[in-house]
């Protein structure tokens, strides 16, 4: 045991586990292993885990459902936190939720439904977080989280030292199937975390909230294969109209024809990546090229990835 694992041992005790294997942990089922791994229940725990890493010089990586993100056959070196956080307010009059980070979108959603607040009923069967769903501005072709988001709190870095730092819309500068915390973070060692959030939607009725849901979640059933091991839309559209979104330009390029290893694309959409047999990291991203050459080969334009990349390449 090293000096670092014994100080972890005598703060945390056995509420880190050692050298977990991400593959475990991620929606698409890829990932090395991760020196340390601690699952969060509240924010207090965020906060004193973060801080102590930072002391420590320990790299972070905040995860929720493990969505949208793969990790690299390398793994993670540093503390990986499951934001597993799920308290809410709910201000019905005001049509204001302010909840925690880590909280489910279906529960979120369901939340606002039995409070007849309506508005996100497009993030209906997206796996993972409200933290997730900002970080990277979730959504459909039309709309995002991000247009309904009043505010967050935040631990970041100021003055070598993690304080909590409220932030207004306009900071997260958010654009389609992106934000500030996403782009202007992307290869800094010390990324803000999201820990509370602060939604304002509008006021519709409870049946008229739940069809909407029931109709995205039936669409995206019939149109996406959810039952098989994805990290989600891979590849970000180019525009609304259908000739300029990934799955179309993919398909007319005979991406589903492609695969790597134990990596396919989706027979159902080809803007998926599957693990269809034990597929490695390394797999899913020489997919992800020939995906992309095939696109520019076709239509003379470059896929850019909704997915990100984590971990040592």
């Amino acid at each position: 045991m090293n000096i670092i694992e014994q100080k972890i041992e005598e703060k945390f005790g056995d509420k880190v586990e050692k050298s977990v294997l991400m593959k475990k942990q991620t929606t698409i089922g890829v990932g090395g292993i991760a020196d340390y791994y601690f699952r969060a229940k509240t924010i207090d725990e965020i906060i004193d885990v973060a801080n102590f890493c930072y002391a420590e010089k320990i790299p972070v990586l905040v995860i929720g459902w493990g969505s949208n993100i793969i990790v690299s056959d390398y793994g993670f070196n540093g503390m990986v936190i499951k934001n597993q956080t799920d308290n809410f307010v709910i201000n019905r009059d005001k049509g204001e939720i302010i909840a925690d980070s880590g909280i489910a979108i279906s529960k979120l959603l369901m939340l606002a439904a039995s409070n007849e607040l309506g508005g996100i009923e497009f993030l209906a069967g997206i796996p993972g977080t409200l933290g997730g769903a900002i970080n990277n501005n979730a959504g459909s072709s039309k709309f995002g989280i991000g247009d309904y988001i009043r505010s967050v709190t935040c631990l970041e870095e100021r003055v070598k030292e993690l304080k909590l730092i409220r932030h207004e819309h306009s900071w997260l500068k958010f654009s389609y199937r992106n934000s500030k915390l996403k782009s202007d973070y992307k290869n800094k060692a010390v990324k803000p975390i999201i820990l509370t959030v602060k939604l304002r939607l509008s006021r519709k009725r409870k049946d008229e909230i739940l069809r909407l849901i029931t109709e995205n979640i039936q669409t995206k059933k019939a149109t996406q294969p959810l039952n098989e091991r994805s990290a989600g839309s891979f590849f970000k559209n180019q525009g609304e109209e259908l000739e300029q979104r990934a799955g179309y330009l993919l398909d007319q390029s005979g991406a589903k024809k492609l695969k790597v290893g134990g990596a396919k694309v989706s027979s159902k959409h080809a803007n998926f990546i599957v693990n269809a047999n034990n597929a490695s990291a390394e797999d899913i991203r020489r997919l992800a090229d020939n995906m992309r050459e095939a696109v520019k080969e076709n239509f003379h334009t470059t896929l850019e990835e909704e997915v990100e990349y984590v971990g040592k390449w």
